[in-house]
């Protein structure tokens, strides 16, 4: 897990989907905390919270459970996607083990 410091206060789950893509982010365990702007060297009011961030196909997101419960994806990891490569050997495998349960030879 991930420690985040904000400016603003943040909502507890975010999710943004552009093109069929979803970014979740978890913010958990507010903390106010001191920010020094390098500018001025004043101190601002700035809040740290345990973070987790992921980009993800929309379809995989499930929103009503990650709002449930946002605590319990704070270590999520998203299953990586598969490359152009994979897709297509899981793509021959399905369709030869298609032949096969059909009583073909591949």
């Amino acid at each position: 897990m991930k420690k985040a410091l904000f400016t603003e206060k943040q909502d507890a789950v975010r999710i943004t989907t552009i093109d069929g893509k979803s970014t979740v982010q978890i913010c958990q365990n507010e903390q106010e905390s001191g920010i020094e702007n390098p500018e001025t060297g004043e101190s601002e009011q700035g809040y740290l919270y345990d973070f987790c961030e992921w980009t993800t196909p929309e379809e995989d997101v499930d929103a009503d459970a990650i709002k449930k419960d946002p605590a319990a994806y704070l270590d999520y990891t998203p299953t990586p996607e598969l490359t152009d490569a994979e897709k297509i050997d899981k793509a021959l495998a399905n369709s030869e083990l298609a032949v096969i349960l059909a009583g073909g030879t591949v």
